[in-house]
């Protein structure tokens, strides 16, 4: 039974990769430029932060900007290339940044991509209840936030031979968790806008029972005006563990995804 694949949606819900930097500091703010390209390498990681496994690059491109998508015309296209042991895998995705907010676009695109390529059926899963829309994802400012952004909820149901039908329920939520310095190597630190977004993944699995799985990622949006590039230079899913009936505890490995180099686009 797939049921690492059921347990990893969770987790790929919020690959939620938002990059674009200038490289001069000053009175700017982050913001997205064509032909933006940041390098990452991301490790797994514990309970406790630790590496675990060999390390894997990947590139964010902006490929245009003021783009028109859901009722928006100020969308940033954005193509990210992971390269891994099975080859190379593409998400290609929509960001728009407003009065030092940033939102992604969350549709049926989306979540179909990332249901395929957790090989959980060969075709398209239905939604239910679900409409695509813009998702607040961070709010830019110094003061953390006293209040979570707006609620995310909706289902997916996919074939899993031989559970059969397995309908997943997804809700989303966020905070803006303030100032935040970051370190991304052994001498460079940058001062960065820390956003929290918790996914929760609940199930019903055939011969097993209900499971629930909350996955939490952090994103470090970099300040340019303290110097800091424009653009996300960490972002970290967190280890978490759950106890699933019949089969008992089972630990889930966190991600960290932190910034290697930036080219600016011209």
């Amino acid at each position: 039974m797939k049921f690492s694949k059921i347990l990893g949606f969770a987790a790929l819900l919020v690959v939620l990769v938002l990059q674009s930097c200038d490289p001069n500091a000053g009175g700017e703010k982050f913001g997205y430029k064509a032909g933006d390209y940041s390098v990452y390498e991301t490790v797994a990681i514990d309970s406790a932060g630790r590496q675990q496994g060999t390390p894997t690059r990947s590139t964010t491109t902006v490929l245009r900007t003021n783009v028109s998508v859901g009722g928006q015309s100020d969308a940033a296209e954005l193509v990210d290339s992971t390269f891994g042991a099975g080859g190379p895998t593409v998400t290609r995705t929509f960001y728009r940044v407003s009065n030092d907010e940033v939102f992604y676009y969350l549709d049926t695109a989306g979540i179909g991509a990332v249901v395929g390529a957790l090989g959980m059926g060969a075709t398209a899963p239905r939604l239910t209840g679900f409409t695509p829309r813009w998702v607040k994802s961070a709010e830019l400012k110094d003061a953390a936030g006293t209040m979570d952004f707006p609620e995310i909820s909706f289902s997916v149901s996919t074939e899993q031979p031989p559970l059969g039908t397995v309908m997943v329920t997804a809700k989303i939520v966020g905070r803006n968790q303030g100032k935040t310095a970051v370190m991304i190597n052994s001498s460079t630190t940058h001062q960065t806008h820390r956003q929290s977004q918790t996914v929760t993944a609940s199930s019903t699995i055939p011969l097993v029972g209900n499971i629930s799985i909350p996955v939490t990622t952090d994103t470090y949006f970099g300040i340019p005006s303290t110097g800091a590039p424009r653009t996300i230079v960490r972002t970290e899913s967190k280890a978490t563990s759950i106890n699933i009936p019949i089969l008992g505890p089972l630990a889930l490995p966190g991600s960290r995804r932190t910034l290697v180099s930036f080219t600016p686009g011209k």
